[in-house]
């Protein structure tokens, strides 16, 4: 249910009003202010959900009454409801916190159907309330966004001119991996037979080396006999030659004694 005030000093039109809306099940007056100052009390008192406030009403207009209302209650819904028409009325209401404005000579149903937008939509102005100033805002928002969207571009143009520069870099990298990679498996190829062959020949040059070694010893235990064949040689001559010239001492001697 929505609960709506009335507030305009005419009652007729009051009355018209609150039987045209009460017919509407959705709808319910709450209350009737006949001025603005009495409208503010009723609000304060009655807490409605959305104010119908005439613009031209004695000992307080409805546009310094709906300014006074929203000073004290800002979530309140006011709907300006004159029979002036014009732009800069129309801002007036705007700037003192009315959420529509309506001229008294809109039809039943689109009373209504405001008041259940407004209702609904709470705090949102429709594109009926012109405001040069909204529409200032909206350029100015819109030059904003524009020019973040022209920066935003051109650091995704020097992001992509990194990635690129980036990805050619890992590109060469891998190139030239690649190569050293082939270069690597064409020289591993080459050296390791040479290093089976050198592993190979060391070994054999060790084998070499120990029969060289045994060989030597060999050669110099033969030479080593031989030294002490010669030296037995010599010692065997030299008793020969002793035992000969004793030979020779004994005979002489012998042959003496047979001569004399």
């Amino acid at each position: 249910m929505i609960r709506i005030l009335i507030a305009d000093d005419r009652n007729l039109i009051c009355e018209i009003l609150q039987t045209s809306l009460e017919s509407q099940p959705d709808l319910q007056i709450v209350g009737r202010a006949n001025n603005g100052k009495t409208a503010i009390e009723k609000v304060e008192l009655l807490h409605p959900d959305i104010v119908l406030m005439d613009a031209n009403m004695p000992v307080m207009d409805g546009l310094a009454a709906t300014q006074k209302i929203m000073q004290k209650f800002p979530e309140m819904k006011v709907i300006i409801f004159s029979s002036s028409d014009g732009e800069s009325f129309r801002q007036d209401a705007i700037k003192a916190g009315a959420k529509r404005y309506l001229a008294k000579t809109s039809k039943t149903n689109e009373i209504i159907e405001q008041i259940r937008s407004v209702y609904r939509e709470g705090n949102i102005v429709t594109s009926e309330l012109k405001q040069t100033e909204i529409w200032q805002q909206i350029d100015r928002v819109q030059k904003e966004l524009t020019n973040h969207v022209q920066q935003v571009n051109k650091k995704l143009e020097r992001v992509e001119q990194t990635e690129a520069t980036i990805k050619k870099y890992f590109d060469n990298v891998a190139l030239k991996n690649g190569n050293h990679s082939t270069n690597n498996s064409k020289i591993k190829s080459t050296v390791e037979p040479i290093i089976i062959d050198l592993n190979k020949i060391s070994k054999e040059s060790k084998q070499h080396s120990n029969e060289i070694n045994q060989i030597q010893n060999l050669l110099e235990a033969q030479v080593s006999y031989i030294r002490n064949l010669n030296h037995k040689a010599k010692k065997n001559q030299q008793y020969l030659l002793t035992a000969c010239s004793l030979a020779g001492v004994s005979l002489v001697i012998s042959l003496l004694g047979l001569l004399l």
